[in-house]
């Protein structure tokens, strides 16, 4: 082992023992006034009342080897834990605050970027109807039990390369039993199908707020419609032909004459 220090002044009185050194090193770990590194890369920490600060990278534990690192915040009982001691690794935020608990924020002015963004990547290949990543908001009921009140899910549709599709669904508990609210599900055609599995649709809020549902049509030649089926499974469509006339077919509309006038 090396040592070397370019000043020195000892004082010892009784067990009392002060040593201060411009420039110390021992082999290769250098202490420079406020600054502790390498030989070669000297200011790797600088050292102040109340504050530490890493000019270098900082790597804990080793592959395989890891340890937990924890943040405290100002408030008792808050803190930033990277938890390795539990069954799976993950970062646990915890807060007794009502305000934000995650802030992400960009100046980037840039067109054509939606920045910033959250992205959940599985890193392996899919197969169809793998799924993907789970948003849930869970929580305790009066009693105390802990439930996952809503989720989003995601999953690959269709994972075949070239062909792609993916589906996205919202459930919340209803009446204590999960339940699909909406489907967003991608199709062969290029296009994407809505579905409500277990629920109603309501647009607007009586007295306090107009409901408009606009269905678009796809050009002159083509009729957007509601396809309607009775108890016996029977399939009706509602149109609105060109002169404003709401109209009732047994089939796909194509033609202003179709089916009969309502």
């Amino acid at each position: 082992m090396g040592v070397s220090w370019t000043k020195e002044t000892i004082s010892n009185s009784g067990t009392a023992g002060t040593t201060t050194a411009e420039s110390l090193t021992i082999d290769n770990i250098k202490i420079d006034g406020v600054f502790i590194g390498h030989t070669s890369d000297t200011d790797l920490m600088r050292l102040s009342s109340g504050a530490l600060l890493l000019n270098g990278s900082l790597t804990v534990g080793t592959s395989g080897n890891g340890s937990d690192v924890k943040f405290w915040g100002a408030t008792a009982a808050n803190y930033l834990l990277w938890d390795v001691t539990a069954d799976a690794d993950f970062l646990h935020i915890k807060t007794t605050h009502n305000e934000n608990i995650l802030l992400l924020e960009t100046t980037a002015t840039r067109s054509g970027h939606d920045a910033p963004d959250i992205t959940i990547y599985k890193n392996s290949n899919a197969n169809t109807t793998d799924y993907l990543g789970a948003l849930k908001f869970n929580s305790k009921d009066a009693g105390g039990g802990q439930h996952t009140f809503a989720e989003i899910d995601t999953y690959a549709q269709d994972a075949t390369a070239g062909g792609e599709e993916g589906a996205l669904f919202i459930s919340v508990l209803a009446n204590a039993t999960a339940t699909q609210s909406l489907k967003c599900i991608g199709a062969a055609d290029g296009l994407s199908d809505v579905q409500i599995p277990d629920g109603r649709l309501t647009v607007g809020t009586n007295t306090v707020t107009q409901g408009i549902l606009d269905i678009k049509r796809k050009d002159a030649n083509e009729f957007s419609y509601i396809k309607m089926y009775s108890a016996d499974g029977t399939a009706s469509y509602l149109f609105v032909a060109n002169n404003g006339t709401l109209r009732i077919h047994s089939a796909a509309p194509t033609a202003n004459t179709d089916g009969s006038a309502v």
